[in-house]
């Protein structure tokens, strides 16, 4: 089961990577991005070129829901941090 749950994760890390999910934060939202001023000093670009982004949720066959969060930069595509979230 973890190894489903794992396949799953870089599933969709890879939809992110190639440019899928939502924007939650930053750029191409209403909402300020925290840590925008770190991104920026540690991976470079523009404090506007990034977002916090989200891709729909996986739920494992034990029940268990998570969905993958990450940081990305709107111009070169650069995804970092990426981290699975459990869904309550």
């Amino acid at each position: 089961m973890n190894l489903n749950k794992s396949l799953a994760s870089e599933q969709q890390l890879s939809q992110l990577e190639s440019g899928n999910g939502i924007d939650i934060a930053g750029n191409g939202t209403n909402v300020p991005l925290n840590d925008v001023s770190r991104l920026v000093a540690e991976y470079g670009g523009q404090a506007s070129d990034w977002s916090k982004v989200s891709i729909s949720s996986y739920t494992a066959s034990d029940g268990t829901q998570f969905e993958t969060h990450a940081y990305r930069n709107a111009v070169t595509g650069q995804v970092v941090e990426p981290k699975s979230i459990p869904l309550k």
